[in-house]
């Protein structure tokens, strides 16, 4: 089991780390300072997912960010459903914790695609519900996948310093890396 160090000035690194992501989101991630980019981002999105949405057999349409069912169902890509802030929580959490840089970027290199590929879930699922079952999709949309991402983003998490426990715990002569 990893032994997880969030004490001293660990405590007040990760904990500065995450205030500041906390206090600069909300000032970056906004139409008016990144409009260009996240609405490429956006329709982007919306073609991986109506591309998904074609693999499991459902009839839709794109338009920019917004899919279309013929039966008249349809929702927009917006900013929050790019899964965006969630990665780059998790990206902070895991670079804020102590361990050599290039095990911290490999142990990303493997959660955030998962992250990413389980947001295109949660897209493609709530889509299908809107289709098939629309009383569901609000609670779906609004409760049910917004904790299934934070679980999966905790998880990550945990799954990523526990990589970085387990190396550190390994180190010759018993000596830890440096943060």
């Amino acid at each position: 089991m990893a032994r997880f160090r969030l004490h001293g000035r660990l405590n007040g690194r990760f904990v500065l780390s995450l205030a500041v992501f906390a206090g600069v989101v909300p000032l970056i991630f906004r139409d008016e300072v990144m409009g260009p980019v996240l609405l490429s981002l956006r329709v982007l999105t919306a073609r991986a997912t109506l591309t998904l949405i074609h693999w499991i057999g459902l009839e839709a349409v794109r338009e920019a960010s917004a899919i279309y069912h013929p039966g008249g169902f349809a929702y927009q890509i917006s900013r929050g459903c790019m899964g965006l802030v969630p990665a780059a929580l998790l990206g902070v959490a895991v670079l804020a914790y102590p361990g050599e840089l290039r095990r911290k970027l490999a142990a990303l290199a493997v959660t955030l695609p998962l992250l990413f590929g389980l947001n295109f879930v949660r897209l493609v699922h709530l889509f299908y519900l809107g289709v098939n079952r629309p009383g569901l999709f609000h609670l779906a949309h609004t409760v049910l996948w917004q904790a299934a991402i934070v679980l999966g983003v905790f998880t990550a998490w945990l799954a990523c310093i526990a990589w970085l426990e387990a190396r550190s715990s390994t180190a010759p002569l018993g000596l830890k890396p440096s943060a």
